[in-house]
């Protein structure tokens, strides 16, 4: 399981919720949306993409760059319009230059 905002390889915390490890902690709730929609995914760790600045959106399920939120990858699966809102609205993630996006 990839991170949708940076492509890092996902862990998984102590609540079992997923965590990136740029900093982002996703909730309890995403963390299960995420396991149903992508149930072949599975958070390996150790990979740590580097954030340049730029604003793109990864698959959660094989961490390869999409055209945006609403388009899928090559694997075919992508996040539903609740999914998106949530991590827009709910999910900030660590910028790497002392911001969030």
């Amino acid at each position: 399981m990839f991170c949708p905002k940076c492509g890092s390889s996902l862990t998984i915390g102590a609540r079992g919720n997923f965590e990136c490890p740029s900093g982002l902690e996703f909730s309890v709730n995403f963390s299960r949306e995420l396991r149903e929609h992508y149930p072949h995914a599975e958070p390996t760790g150790g990979v740590v993409r580097q954030m340049d600045g730029a604003r793109r959106w990864f698959c959660s399920g094989c961490g390869d760059e999409t055209t945006g939120t609403d388009g899928p990858c090559d694997c075919g699966i992508r996040m539903t319009p609740v999914m998106v809102h949530s991590l827009i609205e709910l999910h900030p993630h660590p910028n790497g230059r002392g911001g969030w996006f």
